[in-house]
């Protein structure tokens, strides 16, 4: 097995979008103004992390789409932001994905080859290029993913320097969609696996091994997993490792500040008080609300 790798030295933080979700990347940053990412300049570590806004085609296909004119408006505007000053750049990253490659068809997935190429293929690239910038680790962090809690940046990078070193740093599945599957429904490496919005030391030997398996071409024509449950698969499937094993050996590890809620219904009280980043959920206000007077539908508290 290989060794734990040396300690991740910096943080990038990518944020990976294609065409349909441009908008929801945009919007996302609205909470940011909110939920401040960090208490001082750079997250108070050094070097103060980049932001990378990151198109899975290229640079010039995004600027023929829709949504251009709000992407280069927010670019523009970033610098006036007061989030700006937890990063040391904003910028973007093309992963000039072909038309037929950025695919996502999650309602094929059991019939179609290559229904996750989009976010796989997108992914690999990502890999590729940061592990050409020896110690950088990067927070892959989707257009649903929530902050909770202010300064929510500062805790992430201090969870992941005391939990170093690490390959994988996120959460399995913390929604209830499987509370009704028995464990034998519900494969081992899918229920332990941690989902793709994850810290990543693109360094540590286990990544770099997934990416020396890695081709364009396999990921169109082979029917994989998607690429977080397949990197879950090479551990508790080929290798059947314990979780034990998976943390120590592989530094495959769960962090309790992110939680993935995957497609789940979620109101405030579902979420612990140690999360501070909610990944894919689908939110729903408790009632009443702040300003809104009690309408007897019952509540146990307002949201």
């Amino acid at each position: 097995p290989p060794p734990p790798s040396s300690p991740p030295a910096a943080l990038a933080i990518v944020r990976p979008f294609a065409t349909h979700d441009a908008s929801k990347l945009i919007g996302s940053f609205a909470r940011w103004e909110v939920v401040a990412p960090c208490a001082a300049v750079g997250a108070g570590f050094a070097p103060a992390p980049p932001l990378v806004l990151y198109y899975s085609k290229s640079i010039r296909e995004l600027r023929g789409t829709p949504a251009w004119p709000s992407l280069e408006a927010f670019l523009q505007g970033a610098s006036s932001k007061p989030w700006r000053r937890c990063f040391g750049s904003v910028s973007l990253l093309g992963g000039n994905l072909t038309e037929a490659q950025d695919r996502y068809t999650r309602d094929t997935a059991g019939s179609e080859v290559a229904w996750s190429s989009g976010p796989s293929v997108q992914f690999y690239r990502m890999l590729a290029y940061y592990s050409a910038r020896p110690g950088t680790t990067v927070y892959y962090m989707d257009p649903d993913s929530v902050p909770l809690a202010r300064f929510w940046l500062d805790r992430l990078m201090r969870d992941m320097h005391a939990q170093r070193p690490f390959s994988v740093l996120g959460s399995t599945y913390r929604g209830s969609n499987w509370d009704s599957f028995s464990d034998e429904e519900i494969p081992v490496a899918l229920r332990r696996h941690l989902n793709g919005n994850a810290v990543y030391n693109v360094s540590h030997p286990f990544l770099l091994e997934a990416l020396s398996q890695y081709s364009d071409e396999l990921w169109t024509t082979v029917k994989h997993s998607s690429f977080d449950v397949q990197l879950s698969e090479g551990l508790f499937g080929d290798r059947n490792v314990s979780l034990e094993e998976a943390e120590r050996v592989y530094g495959y590890k769960t962090t309790p500040l992110i939680s993935n809620l995957a497609a789940t219904l979620t109101v405030p009280r579902d979420i612990p008080d140690t999360v501070v980043l909610a990944h894919g959920a689908v939110y729903l206000q408790e009632w009443p609300v702040p300003g809104c007077p009690p309408t007897g539908l019952g509540a146990d508290r307002a949201g």
